[in-house]
This record gives C-alpha cells, sequence and structure tokens, in this order.
C-alpha cells in the first residue's frame, strides 16, 4: 500500500479548529475594526463568529516541504487533480479503466512506472452490465481473472454539488484505502449545472479538488470535447485541475494519442498507445505486436530468467542474478545482461519506482507473462 507522503496538507479540520481555539483565547470585545477584519471576524447579532482561514509563517511553509508523491511516476502525483478529455467514442473509459488496472495489480502502464494501490472507478454514464463486460475484458488483457484493489460505484446518481453525497464519497475513498480515482464523466456528476457558466461550475471543480487534497488521492476526471475538439466549459474547469490531458484517436491504427494541455508540475508530455481488443481481452500497449511471442527466440539464460520469475514472482534484481551463481548455472554478468535486455524487449519491467541508487525489484511484464503461458510456466491463476 501506498505510504501517506504527499505534501499536501492532509488535516485541515485540526488546524482550523486550533486556529479557533488562538482567536478565541484573544479578546475579540477589545479589538479594532482593522483587527476584526485582519483576523476573520465578523460582528453578527449573536457575537463574532470565525472564518475557517488560516495564516502560516515562512518556517512552517517550508516544514511542509515534502518531496512529490507520484501514483504514475512523472505524470499524476497523489492529491491532484487531472482531467482527461476528448471526443466522443476515443476511448476515454478503456483508457481509465486500464490505468485503474495496472495501479491496483501493480503493472507498469505503457512506459510509466507507478505506486501500487487500490483504485476507484465511478460510472455514471454506463450501466452495471456494460461495466462487467468492460472490466472483464481489462483484466483478461492483464491475464488476470480479476484484480484486487478496484473498486466501482455505478449509476449513484452523484452530485457534486451535494456536500452530503461529497464527505459520503470521501468516506469511501479513506475506508477502502483509495489512491486513485477516476470520475466518468463530468457531465453526469454536475447535478444539471450549465458547463460553460463559471458561476455553476465553481462549486463542482472546488468539490473535486477537495476530495483529491483531502483524501491524498490522485483524481481523473473524464470529460468531454467540444466539437472544435477543443475541452469543453467554463475556463474554471481548467482553472481547478493540476493536468490536463487530451487524448485522440486514430481510428485506422487503433492508435490513442495523449497530449498535455496544462501541467502544473512538469514539462508538456505526449505520448502515444495501441488499443488492442481481442475476442473479450482489451489492453493498451506501446507498440503494436501480432501477439505471438513466440516467435520470438529466446537465449537459453534468457527463459531460465523468465522461468525463476514466473516461479517466484517480482524478485530483487540481485537475488535473482545470486540465485543463479550460487546454483552455478549461470555467472552473475551473464544474467545481468539478460535481465537488461529482457527488459529492453519488454519482457521484464521494474516493479518499483525507485531511483539510481535503490535496489531493483524486477517482475515478468506484458510479453514476458505471454511467454510464460506459452511455455507452461505461468497460469492466469498464477499471474
Amino acid at each position: 500500500m501506498l505510504e501517506n507522503n504527499s505534501y499536501f496538507p492532509q488535516d485541515k479540520t485540526n488546524r482550523v479548529e486550533s486556529y479557533e481555539t488562538d482567536i478565541y483565547s484573544g479578546s475579540p470585545g477589545f479589538a479594532s475594526d482593522d483587527t476584526l477584519a485582519l483576523t476573520g471576524y465578523e460582528e453578527s447579532s449573536s457575537g463574532f463568529s470565525v472564518f475557517p482561514v488560516e495564516v502560516l509563517s515562512g518556517e512552517e511553509l517550508l516544514a511542509s516541504l515534502k518531496p512529490m508523491a507520484w501514483v504514475i511516476n512523472g505524470l499524476i502525483p497523489r492529491g491532484s487533480l487531472t482531467i482527461l478529455f476528448g471526443s466522443s467514442k476515443t476511448g476515454k473509459t478503456h483508457a481509465g479503466l486500464h490505468l485503474c488496472a495496472c495501479i491496483a495489480a501493480g503493472r507498469k502502464w505503457l512506459d510509466f512506472n507507478l505506486f501500487q494501490g487500490n483504485t476507484l472507478y465511478i460510472d455514471e454514464e454506463g450501466s452495471i452490465p456494460e461495466m462487467a463486460n468492460k472490466y472483464r475484458q481489462t483484466t483478461k488483457g492483464l491475464s488476470r481473472n480479476e484484480i484486487p484493489g478496484m473498486f466501482f460505484m455505478i449509476r449513484n446518481q452523484i452530485d457534486m454539488t451535494d456536500s452530503n453525497l461529497v464527505n459520503a464519497i470521501i468516506n469511501q475513498i479513506w475506508s477502502h484505502q483509495i489512491s486513485f480515482v477516476v470520475f466518468d464523466a463530468l457531465i453526469d456528476i454536475s447535478g444539471g449545472a450549465n458547463e460553460n457558466n463559471a458561476h455553476e461550475m465553481y462549486p463542482i471543480m472546488y468539490n473535486l479538488k477537495r476530495i483529491a487534497v483531502e483524501t491524498n488521492a490522485a483524481v481523473v476526471v473524464i470529460h468531454h470535447a467540444g466539437k472544435n475538439g477543443s475541452q469543453r466549459g467554463s475556463t474554471v474547469i481548467e482553472s481547478h485541475a493540476d493536468l490536463v490531458l487530451k487524448v485522440d484517436l486514430n481510428k485506422a491504427e487503433s492508435k490513442l494519442t495523449f497530449k498535455t494541455d496544462k501541467a502544473r508540475f512538469f514539462a508538456d508530455k505526449k505520448f502515444a498507445a495501441y488499443l488492442e481488443f481481442e475476442e473479450d481481452s482489451f489492453q493498451l500497449v506501446t507498440s503494436k505486436s501480432d501477439g505471438n511471442s513466440s516467435s520470438v527466440k529466446l537465449s537459453k539464460s534468457k527463459n531460465a530468467v523468465l522461468k525463476y520469475l514466473a516461479d517466484h514472482g517480482p524478485t530483487f534484481k540481485q537475488d535473482i542474478i545470486s540465485s543463479f551463481v550460487v546454483a552455478k548455472t549461470y555467472a552473475g554478468g551473464t544474467i545481468t545482461n539478460a535481465i537488461g535486455e529482457l527488459q529492453k524487449d519488454g519482457f521484464l519491467t521494474r516493479a518499483d519506482v525507485g531511483g539510481k541508487r535503490e535496489e531493483a525489484t524486477i517482475a515478468l511484464a506484458d510479453n514476458g507473462i505471454v511467454h510464460a503461458q506459452e511455455h507452461g510456466w505461468l497460469t492466469n491463476e498464477d499471474e
């Protein structure tokens, strides 16, 4: 499970209560009008009340600095709000589901490393049977029968202007230890608000951002593009988002292109993926393939590494090397080279998201799983 190491404030309520206590410990009856304005007091028939405002010193502000906590390394951090938009039928839902599945399963998503965690898909567009079918396609695309850690809310009539519903969603995210949430789609959770009206959209976007900050989960909202291909609706939508990703579909090639329209935490990015549907399975891949990895001839040392990981699961790289050296079957350099080449060819992936000085955990990637299944080293149940 992910560690709670986000830089976002985690306990606003306690900080506000502390602020109120500090204020009330003074003598507001003797304060000037200017002082009241600065401290957040307002006068009413029942006396003075307190706004939940807060003043931080520079020292307190610097003390809050922490390293960026990523869910998808280099793309989506915890506590952030992302808008994923595109035209109708461009694969937005499939992309969102595949992303949730990879995070829950601890699998690399395209070329992005990620932190494993529980995910929640909130679907207000489809039905339970439709989502069940898409979930089955997605899990089979990852060679799984099911993926523990994936949760769903379907057709709950979510209205983001309703503070009670927002509180209920926050409680569900906390109770299920969710690190990644997808809302599908913005128009369906807006309670009939006019997307082009800033006044009507502000509370909706505020509450979506509130969910991200208070739960420390990464929140992704699927949205639709207008007729001209740009993001639909008021500028309030984009202004609340930390990341805005546009997705376009080349139907002839089944190719999705993702491009940042706004990125708060990094320079603009552009990357692509291919939609692969086979019988009742679906997956997103970085390049087209014929799905027949058995046509690739691998050396004995590479096959030995793949079989080892099929038997043992994700393993520290040095432990893999040591096991062959101790058994005197292969030299350490031979296994090191085999691991490097298998990673380059998409048979292996790094299961953790560490730095160069941190010990790597190696696991089977998509090609490696298929190869292991074809050789009888791994079954769907094993994987």
